[in-house]
């Protein structure tokens, strides 16, 4: 379909940022981890290549307003802006989507998905390929937003000043704890099971996913 022409069209609006700000950086990553989790989930779901391809191509737009939200306010704080909204407004109302899709074919797809891709649940989608979309990205976006929180600097994605960075522990100590093998009063956990873990607790209260059940003594060991 479109996705190499939409991939060359967005680096172009990324030049109008400054690639350089660290959060604006984060954000670029988290577009194509996005991206990555999305053809991931495709492939797993055996869809068709249009399908495939319109997935990596909401996946690719779906923070676009998220840019204009760091450069108007330094923030990704929802009370200065509903990224969301304000992604649709550019795409459909002020008409960039036609600089990433010439054709108006999936239109409605796109402009759903991206419209609800941060809502927990998606009531009200009546067709079946839209909802389709619409759960690809929001599960795709809350996949990577895990390894947002697990890998990238957790003080950049929060905003710190140079003064509150000095002396903090940096994620990247976390990370290396949560990838190790862990004993705990003589029971073994295995490398990065502790980080699927904390997965399974952060999102299992919001999502539709079981909790794990198979280790023993789980509740002492969190």
């Amino acid at each position: 379909m479109y996705y190499p022409l939409a991939q060359q069209e967005f680096e172009s609006y990324l030049n109008g940022y400054d690639r350089e700000n660290d959060r604006i950086k984060l954000k670029i990553i988290h577009t194509y981890g996005v991206v990555k989790q999305a053809e991931e989930l495709a492939g797993r779901m055996h869809l068709s290549a249009e399908d495939t391809d319109l997935t990596r191509l909401i996946a690719l737009l779906h923070d676009i307003g998220r840019f204009e939200q760091l450069k108007r306010f330094d923030s990704f704080e929802p009370t200065t802006m509903d990224h969301a909204a304000y992604g649709v407004q550019v795409l459909f109302e002020e008409g960039m989507i036609r600089q990433f899709v010439p054709e108006d074919t999936w239109d409605d797809i796109i402009r759903t998905a991206i419209a609800r891709h941060s809502d927990f649940h998606l009531e009200g989608i009546t067709d079946n390929r839209t909802q389709l979309h619409a759960r690809l990205i929001r599960d795709a976006d809350k996949l990577d937003n895990c390894r947002v929180k697990l890998q990238d600097d957790l003080l950049v994605f929060m905003g710190a000043s140079g003064k509150e960075k000095e002396g903090a522990v940096h994620i990247s100590a976390v990370i290396q704890m949560v990838n190790s093998n862990i004993d705990y009063e003589g029971f073994s956990i295995g490398k990065g099971k502790l980080r699927d873990l904390i997965i399974d607790c952060s999102v299992v209260e919001k999502f539709d996913v079981p909790r794990v059940t198979s280790i023993p003594n789980r509740d002492k060991f969190l």
